[in-house]
């Protein structure tokens, strides 16, 4: 168990490059088809400087690229293979960009003591800061992990992980429509991906820099008592994220916060959807806010979220 002491430990600051190369991986990784995350000269002439971050990149640079941060949290056992993602908030304050150089440093700032049906286990909040070159906080990445007890055995993702090949759409990927309609109940656009197999996840992890073996190791999923390997959560908010930029464009997110209801197997087919739950005309610019989802073929959750977008003037 995390020991109350590390509670209000900061980690960082740890600088990273945002690349090209990696916002093109990850987009295609979620199913995220529009030109301007793969396409600089589209980027352009849409007015963006580069290509723009796709909304969970925040979590790749915060952590999992993370090898230092990961070796510290494995040092209070925060080991990565025993965490299993609970819920991801994210607050946009400035675009980020390729090109971008981010500053990430890191707090604990809850660690809950539970117990489950399979024994004890920590609830872990992890908040980070990203702030860009010119000293302007970027996104603010709020993690809760479920952090399991010692299991054996146990190893650390790779010091270094191997180098990301060019980007390879997830299969069934598509440029979803623009949402035109703004009012309160009017449904976003719904998609389905096909049926999701290991090899998806595999590419997810590649993009994403998430080594975490419980979503591409078989033997070690199975040592934890589970029928086998599970999607990352962050693979289905990416596909969720889909929808928001959907409603409000690349640059008009201003929070996204998603709960993970439940494992997605190989094997599962996953749709989703959303619905504006509320319109704020007054403000300038225009504020939105939706509900989204993601389920599967029987119709049960995976995931839900809420997010909230600035719509362009």
């Amino acid at each position: 168990m995390i020991s109350a002491e590390h509670l209000g430990r900061r980690f960082g600051p740890y600088v990273y490059p945002v690349e090209r190369e990696r916002i093109s991986q990850l987009a295609a990784a979620v199913g995220e088809l529009h030109p301007i995350y793969h396409d600089r000269a589209a980027a352009q002439s849409a007015g963006l400087p580069d290509l723009p971050a796709p909304p969970t990149l925040a979590t790749c640079y915060g952590l999992w690229a993370n090898v230092a941060l990961l070796h510290e949290l494995a040092e209070i056992h925060a080991l990565l293979p025993r965490m299993l993602h609970g819920e991801q908030h994210y607050t946009y304050h400035t675009p980020v960009y390729a090109g971008d150089t981010l500053t990430a440093t890191s707090e604990i700032t809850s660690i809950v003591h539970k117990h489950g049906q399979t024994g004890p286990f920590d609830l872990l909040t992890l908040e980070t800061q990203l702030v860009n070159q010119h000293g302007a906080l970027a996104i603010t990445d709020r993690l809760v992990a479920v952090v399991r007890p010692a299991y054996a055995p146990l190893y650390l993702p790779p010091l270094q992980p191997p180098q990301y090949s060019a980007a390879t759409p997830l299969p069934g990927a598509t440029v979803l429509p623009p949402v035109t309609e703004v009012a309160p109940g009017v449904a976003l656009p719904t998609f389905h991906a096909p049926p999701l197999l290991a090899e998806d996840m595999l590419r997810y992890a590649a993009a994403s820099l998430d080594y975490n073996p419980l979503h591409t190791d078989a033997e070690y999923a199975h040592s934890l008592g589970m029928e086998g390997v599970i999607a990352h959560g962050m693979l289905v908010m990416g596909q969720m994220a889909r929808l928001a930029t959907a409603l409000g464009g690349p640059l008009g997110l201003r929070s996204f916060n998603v709960r993970f209801l439940g494992p997605t197997h190989p094997g599962d087919t996953l749709g989703f959807g959303g619905m504006i739950s509320a319109v704020d005309s007054a403000a300038s610019p225009q504020r939105v806010e939706a509900e989204l989802w993601a389920m599967t073929s029987d119709a049960t959750p995976r995931a839900r979220g809420v997010v909230q977008v600035a719509l362009a003037e």
